[in-house]
């Protein structure tokens, strides 16, 4: 008796566990085929159910080669077209963006520059136009009676380059520098020439645009004393010297 019952339970546990493996397998083939579902609309409707229902349609949209209207494609074959997208693109074929193959480069400007390059400058720099900042130095040089145009000397780091600008140009400078003088800080535009045709070949600056980056100022020079005590020192060391030599001279005749 106790034999056939544990006979029993074992049968009992093949064919649960027979019914697992055919359950998997059914999940299986029916998650490879899913296409099989349809000769079954039972299980079809079982299986949509069981994922709540959820809409199967799926939308492909194309751009058509002449307007871009979209083509939306369902599940069922429908075919729905909807309205021309927004032309968003911007058209590189206009005459603003055209590229022009045979167009030669333009080096005809540097700008910023400095007064030190254009000093040692070569025939690169030539006819080129730069811009350069400087302390106006020196005196403001006339072109001529009733010309309304004039020189100014511009120093920058130990380099001078002489600028030909308008006389409303030249009195935007206040002060001129010199010993105990800040000259007015300039900042010139304009075209550079090696060689001027114009002023008998000497290198200038012809200024077409002038702006006044710092004003200038005097410097208070106190006398301070101390600060010819080593000439002293010295004159008084070469006038002794001096009258030694004198004496020894006297000494030797």
């Amino acid at each position: 008796m106790a034999l056939s019952e544990k006979a029993l339970a074992a049968a009992r546990i093949l064919a649960a566990l027979a019914a697992a493996i055919a359950v998997s397998l059914s999940l299986a083939f029916g998650a490879a085929c899913p296409a099989a579902w349809a000769d079954d609309p039972a299980a079809e409707g079982q299986a949509q159910s069981e994922e709540g229902s959820a809409s199967a349609e799926q939308t492909a949209q194309a751009e058509s080669s002449d307007g871009g209207a979209a083509v939306a494609a369902t599940s069922e074959g429908a075919v729905v077209e909807s309205a021309p997208a927004a032309e968003s693109k911007v058209s590189l074929d206009g005459e603003l963006n055209s590229v022009k193959e045979n167009q030669l480069p333009d080096s005809s400007f540097i700008y910023d520059s400095s007064i030190a390059d254009l000093a040692g400058a070569d025939s690169y720099y030539d006819q080129m136009t730069v811009q350069v900042v400087g302390e106006a130095v020196n005196d403001i040089i006339s072109e001529g009676v009733g010309s309304d145009h004039c020189w100014v000397a511009l120093w920058d780091k130990g380099e001078t380059i002489t600028v030909y600008m308008s006389r409303e140009d030249a009195d935007l400078i206040d002060t001129l520098g010199s010993y105990g003088r800040t000259g007015t800080m300039l900042q010139v535009r304009g075209v550079f020439n090696l060689v001027c045709a114009d002023h008998e070949g000497v290198s200038d600056l012809h200024a077409e645009s002038v702006q006044v980056t710092a004003k200038g100022s005097a410097k208070d020079q106190p006398f301070v004393i101390g600060e010819f005590t080593p000439g002293f020192v010295l004159l008084l060391l070469g006038a002794a010297l001096a009258i030694g030599f004198l004496r020894l001279r006297e000494k030797q005749r």
